[in-house]
């Protein structure tokens, strides 16, 4: 059969992938918002609809709670592996 020690390691690899994404997720999303809300400039003068970004914030909002709530769970499993 397969042996279970590299299968177990590819396994913690793609957790920890998969946390270390959803940690890096609402800091890029809070950045592109930043940029929507404050600076135009930088889109030639394009202004967002405001229900848009608002569309966003809250999205953001909810990015950021998942995130700290997997926090110790993500890490927890790192301890255990």
């Amino acid at each position: 059969g397969i042996p279970a020690e590299p299968l177990f390691r590819s396994v913690i690899m793609l957790v920890f992938a998969g946390g270390f994404n959803g940690l890096v997720l609402p800091l890029g999303l809070s950045l592109f918002l930043w940029v929507g809300w404050r600076r135009a400039d930088l889109m030639d003068g394009y202004r967002y609809p405001r229900w848009l970004l608002w569309l966003g914030m809250i999205t953001c909002i909810m990015t950021w709670y998942m995130a700290i709530m997997s926090v110790s769970t993500i890490f927890n499993f790192l301890k255990i592996a």
